[in-house]
């Protein structure tokens, strides 16, 4: 977990000693970071600690939106179970589709916030941050561009959402069809052709859930493995960038 890294512990005991606990809250982080009386020392602190925080909540969104998928359907009369399961995959999946790219977004706000480089909060975009000579000089570029790498699959999905208010089509990879004669099977099973439709629909779909959630958890293992990395990078930077606001 990103919370026991070395990183977020230090820039959280920091904090400790002048924030209470209790008072932690991304919300509460924010509202403090516009207190004009406190000190430079402090502002780094509560900015450091309030991006890794933010990291840790949309690694673990990541995961609960995909413990949301396993949940069971219960339809209503007259409705089909198949498609109530594709809406439900298809919702579960565009938000995550979304937050997942916003793990590379809050990365990038990390860093600026770790090396003190000084971009507001919309000037930290990829090229803008990679191209910043403090984070050349300190061997940054590497994981970030990993992390980029890690979720450009979900960019496109991302941009077709927010920007173009289009939705974010499943996967191909796990969608499942049959090449079935439904009229000629029914009549040797001695049931209805749309009641036979149902039921491999059904089958098809959580067989596409199954594959799908597959893909989702190896891709929540990578792209937490990148931000690992990134904060390994980091961590130095927090030490020499603080000690020197404690001077």
């Amino acid at each position: 977990m990103i919370s026991n890294h070395a990183l977020y512990q230090q820039a959280r005991s920091d904090l400790g000693r002048w924030m209470p606990s209790d008072e932690m809250q991304l919300a509460s982080l924010r509202r403090r970071l516009e207190d004009r009386s406190i000190s430079p020392l402090q502002r780094y602190e509560l900015g450091s600690f309030l991006w890794c925080k933010s990291l840790v909540q949309v690694l673990t969104r990541l995961k609960k939106i995909r413990a949301m998928m396993t949940r069971s359907i219960y339809k209503k009369k007259g409705e089909e179970k198949g498609k109530l399961l594709k809406d439900w995959m298809s919702y579960n999946y565009q938000l995550y589709s979304v937050v997942y790219q916003s793990v590379l977004e809050v990365a990038l706000l990390l860093t600026n916030e770790v090396l003190d480089l000084g971009y507001s909060d919309r000037q930290c975009g990829y090229g803008t941050i990679c191209d910043n000579r403090r984070v050349k000089a300190a061997n940054i570029l590497p994981p970030l561009r990993e992390l980029h790498r890690t979720t450009l699959v979900h960019r496109q999905g991302k941009n077709l959402l927010v920007h173009q208010g289009k939705s974010i089509p499943l996967p191909k990879s796990a969608k499942l069809t049959a090449s079935v004669d439904f009229s000629a099977l029914a009549q040797e099973l001695g049931t209805g052709e749309s009641e036979l439709k149902a039921i491999l629909d059904e089958f098809l779909t959580l067989s596409s859930r199954k594959k799908l959630l597959v893909q989702m958890e190896k891709e929540c293992r990578e792209v937490e493995a990148r931000v690992v990395q990134l904060l390994d990078r980091l961590s130095p930077q927090y030490t020499r960038v603080h000690s020197y606001y404690e001077q």
